[in-house]
């Protein structure tokens, strides 16, 4: 079973769209008032590497993502580590299926 978000997500989901410029403010926003200096970042659910490619531009670092969608890693760029959580989750979701969760 492969898992895809809505293809209509994927064309609004772009670094110009209100709700990605506005994350990655509040992120950045939290991350100079608590002087956060991050080492090193995952980003869950990156997707194609959106919020990888705004702080790339900004902080000039990489940063690690995963995405349970298994097409995504060809379109990425920015990221420097990419892991494919689906083999992980799918048995995950077998686990739950056996017992009574």
């Amino acid at each position: 079973m492969t898992i895809f978000l809505n293809k209509a997500w994927y064309s609004n989901a772009l670094s110009s769209n209100f709700w990605m410029r506005w994350r990655f403010q509040i992120i950045k926003d939290l991350l100079f008032k608590y002087k956060i200096k991050p080492k090193k970042i995952l980003d869950v659910g990156c997707g194609e590497g959106v919020f990888a490619e705004q702080y790339f531009k900004y902080f000039k670092k990489r940063i690690s993502g995963c995405d349970i969608n298994v097409n995504i890693k060809k379109k990425i760029k920015n990221i420097k580590n990419y892991m494919i959580l689906f083999f992980y989750l799918m048995l995950l979701s077998m686990l739950m299926m056996t017992k009574n969760f």
